[in-house]
């Protein structure tokens, strides 16, 4: 893979990775990442792979996404966040960045099995379907 080219266009919203992603993506900023580029050549900004992970991901990790992008969003670069909870450890920047990547950026959220998972859902309802037939 080459050298990445930062007007290249996020595959979730279409806007230069160079570009701020769109207010609609979600919080950006503070110490998130700016953008994440997989292998597929799919580069999303951070922001847009949270929201594109999230439609895809069960309500549970959905949840988990939104806490550590809040945090890292809330955080300057090289800051420690503070605990989630009163009683958990101080975690320093990277370390919350890494637990957000284990939950979006393990593969890419177009061509990976978490987007194959909903393949199995029928394109068409049966209500449409029986309409088409009717």
């Amino acid at each position: 893979m080459g050298a990445l080219d930062a007007s290249a266009p996020c595959a979730r919203c279409g806007r230069p990775l160079s570009a701020p992603a769109p207010a609609s993506a979600g919080p950006s900023g503070g110490a998130l990442p700016r953008f994440y580029v997989f292998p597929t050549s799919n580069a999303f900004h951070a922001s847009c792979l949270c929201a594109e992970v999230g439609e895809l991901a069960p309500a549970v990790q959905r949840r988990r996404i939104g806490r550590l992008v809040e945090r890292l969003v809330a955080l300057p670069e090289g800051a420690v966040a503070a605990p989630a909870t009163p009683d958990a450890p101080a975690m320093s920047v990277e370390a919350v960045r890494q637990q957000l990547e284990e939950e979006v950026a393990v593969e890419d959220p177009l061509e990976g099995e978490l987007v194959a998972r909903h393949i199995t859902r029928s394109f068409v309802s049966a209500e449409e379907q029986r309409g088409v037939w009717a």
